[in-house]
């Protein structure tokens, strides 16, 4: 129902995340995050994004769960 409300704001409803693994200069290593899934939203600001998902957004349901926004920002000249 979320979704389908929301559908003129959602660019990729997104997926759960498995393993994580970190690559730096000295290899690849298996790491440990707090992410469980991502979606892809188009919106003005941080507060607009946030007000697509009230206390009712399914996620927030199961105990301890979050939502984090996060800005996907432009590369200069691509």
């Amino acid at each position: 129902q979320w979704m389908n409300a929301n559908r003129a704001s959602i660019v990729d409803g997104g997926a759960p995340l498995g393993k994580s693994k970190r690559l730096d200069a000295s290899g690849t290593k298996n790491v440990n995050n707090e992410l469980g899934g991502f979606s892809i939203l188009q919106a003005e600001t941080h507060e607009e994004a946030a007000k697509l998902f009230g206390k009712d957004f399914p996620h927030l349901q199961m105990p301890g769960a979050w939502i984090e926004i996060v800005e996907i920002m432009a590369i200069p000249g691509m």
